[in-house]
């Protein structure tokens, strides 16, 4: 699962959540970074999580 947020703290309580339930995270803090993570490895993620 990649989550996306500019907001650290943001970023940072959504993954605390998501870690306890034992999901595989990837973090990015950008859509820039979020599209070079999903250009590089497309078939890697099943889901997105992202702000507006």
């Amino acid at each position: 699962m990649l989550i996306v947020d500019d907001e650290p703290i943001n970023l940072d309580i959504i993954c605390a959540h998501l870690e306890d339930e034992n999901y595989e995270l990837v973090r990015a803090t950008n859509g820039e970074e979020a599209w070079s993570r999903l250009e590089a490895d497309p078939t890697r993620y099943d889901t997105v999580i992202l702000d507006r």
